[in-house]
């Protein structure tokens, strides 16, 4: 959640902060929709665009704890998938 209005498209820095866990994760990331929420806060769906190696390890593991059944879904595509 934000306290102010963000466009959708539009490309932020942002931290989030992982519940339960003395850490946080840097990345950035494409806004692909923003809904005001309440008291003047808004709920954002973010698609991460860039994201560093130990950010994206620390995320993936947070992940892995939360939902252990989905192993394998949050790996990167391969390069030759890129482009």
């Amino acid at each position: 959640m934000v306290d102010r209005e963000v466009q959708v498209n539009a490309l932020l820095e942002f931290t989030l902060m992982l519940p339960e866990h003395d850490q946080t994760v840097s990345a950035h990331g494409r806004v692909i929709r923003a809904v005001s929420g309440e008291e003047d806060a808004f709920e954002l769906v973010i698609s991460i665009v860039d994201i560093e190696s130990r950010e994206h390890l620390t995320l993936r593991q947070y992940l892995s704890e939360q939902a252990p059944d989905t192993r394998g879904t949050l790996e990167p595509p391969n390069k030759s998938e890129t482009g």
